[in-house]
């Protein structure tokens, strides 16, 4: 459903770029493809916000971090992708907030010691060590979706309880305290990286979400939200009786 939008809506209407001029990497960052396995909405959605985030001087970096968290935790839900040249640095196991819920989140916060993941635009500020080895701060850029990112300490950081092993053996991985956090090896490779200035892209189709944020293309926008489940839904909870976890 979500992919098939992109039939009926130009790219670059989708994107709210129309301007021939851009400069070349900027161009080059629109025609980019979805890397394999990544919904193709999903990737404009991102893609744009990249675009956006480079003309308002926010992205130092090459590189953007897309996460759909829409993916179960077996799944490597995480692709990171050089948007000057197109090529996949990795596709990763990913862990969201203990809060949000088990193998598939759906629920969404800002809030401190909700333990939930947010949603969004985040870009990468400095690195540090921590007590998961090196980490990287994340600057929320959404002002009540994600802005508090600094505040709650959410961070992308390396653990042991992410690993391709633990997907595939297990059937699980880990939860975080609401931190992207993936496996030791990849973040010894993609924090040095990330660091100061990449984009990083959170994504679930969650309605308040979607209707609030100033990041996502417009006739997007609209074309997305009649497709999606009532406002309440993932409030709720996809189980009858589950409890909302602050």
């Amino acid at each position: 459903m979500i992919t098939a939008l992109l039939t009926t809506v130009p790219l670059m209407a989708l994107l709210g770029l129309h301007d021939v001029g851009l400069a070349s990497r900027e161009n080059r960052a629109i025609s980019i493809p979805a890397p394999a396995a990544l919904d193709t909405t999903v990737w404009s959605i991102a893609r744009a916000a990249y675009v956006t985030a480079r003309e308002r001087g926010l992205a130092q970096r090459e590189f953007l971090v897309v996460i759909d968290y829409s993916r179960p935790w077996t799944e490597r839900r995480m692709w990171v992708v050089n948007m000057f040249s197109g090529a996949l640095v990795t596709r990763t196991h990913v862990a969201h907030g203990s809060g949000s819920g088990a193998a598939t989140p759906f629920r969404f916060s800002n809030r401190v010691n909700s333990n939930q993941s947010s949603l969004g635009v985040f870009i990468t500020g400095e690195s540090y060590i921590g007590q998961h080895g090196r980490a990287l701060r994340l600057d929320g850029v959404e002002p009540g979706i994600n802005d508090m990112a600094r505040v709650r300490n959410v961070v992308f950081h390396g653990s042991r309880y992410v690993s391709d092993w633990l997907a595939e053996r297990s059937g699980r991985i880990g939860r975080s305290q609401g931190c992207p956090a993936v496996a030791e090896d990849e973040a010894r490779r993609l924090v040095p990286i990330l660091e100061g200035g990449a984009v990083l892209f959170a994504w679930y189709p969650e309605r308040t979400w979607l209707q609030r944020s100033r990041w996502i293309p417009d006739a997007l926008r609209q074309a997305m939200l009649p497709t999606l489940p009532p406002k309440d839904y993932a409030k709720q909870g996809r189980r009858r009786g589950s409890r909302r976890t602050a």
